[in-house]
């Protein structure tokens, strides 16, 4: 998807970024069909059904609806996915008319899950020296090793290579390289991959899935290829964005780098019943 809203231009207003990020949300993640909204009511929905608990799988977001529907739009959305055996969640942002509406929704089951900002670098900074060593990857060879790197970074076990997560990881990030001119890093310690990261081909590009092997983190790795990765937005279109979860040792990274905030999100799960999640 090629985010279309803001043209070119080196100096990105922030009105516009968070424009354009929010609609890339809207287009990547919620595009599915849900069941039929009340009058005045107006939301997107992701429906996965092959995968009823996993990462926001399931979920209602770009919720418009008067103060008084709200709790019946969440429990509308609590119903639709239950009947499916799949757990509901909610995306919210600081522009959403349920940000602010914590009650109905704790009441309702859920709780926060994820808490991210969403960020913007215009200038990088230097960033100090260090052993790693980051390099461009296009090779099936280079994305299998993003692959099974990005989803071990996930994994509470040891991942082989060939194993089914990673090669569904591997085929989604080739048709990302292929369709939608994604660039992919990988990060080098002693000549060994330990992390890598990817940059969307977009007029605001965003820097997505930085991971880094539990054995490698403290050693610069995501400094080194989110730095990499954001020169190379810059010299193309003048800034880059990222989300990042608030308050946490990678927010800190990023604006030490020159990112700075653009707004919040969350994202709200309530657990089907009775589900072995």
């Amino acid at each position: 998807m090629r985010c279309a809203l803001i043209g070119y231009d080196s100096m990105i207003q922030d009105d516009a970024a968070i424009q354009a990020l929010r609609q890339r949300r809207a287009h990547w993640f919620f595009g599915d069909i849900g069941p039929v909204l009340p009058a005045g009511v107006q939301a997107r929905w992701r429906v996965t059904p092959g995968e009823p608990h996993g990462w926001q799988s399931n979920m209602i977001g770009f919720v418009q609806a008067p103060p008084g529907q709200l709790g019946a739009v969440l429990d509308l959305a609590v119903t639709f996915f239950t009947e499916r055996g799949a757990d509901t969640w909610v995306d919210t942002d600081e522009f959403s008319p349920l940000w602010d509406a914590n009650e109905l929704l704790t009441e309702r089951g859920f709780s926060v899950h994820d808490n991210w900002l969403a960020m913007i670098c215009r200038q990088l900074q230097p960033s100090p020296p260090t052993a790693v060593r980051v390099r461009a990857a296009s090779s099936k060879d280079d994305l299998q090793v993003a692959a099974w790197i990005g989803e071990q970074n996930e994994a509470p076990y040891p991942l082989t290579r060939d194993s089914a997560a990673v090669q569904r990881r591997f085929e989604r990030y080739w048709s990302e390289l292929h369709e939608w001119r994604t660039e992919f890093a990988l990060a080098e310690l002693d000549g060994r991959p330990v992390g890598t990261a990817r940059l969307t081909d977009e007029v605001l590009p965003v820097v997505v899935g930085v991971a880094t092997l539990l054995a490698a983190r403290g050693r610069g790795a995501a400094t080194a290829i989110t730095a990499y990765l954001t020169a190379h937005a810059l010299e193309r279109r003048g800034a880059c964005a990222l989300y990042v979860e608030r308050d946490s040792a990678a927010a800190r990274i990023y604006t030490r780098l020159g990112y700075t905030p653009l707004f919040r999100t969350r994202a709200w799960q309530r657990e089907v019943e009775g589900a072995d999640s």
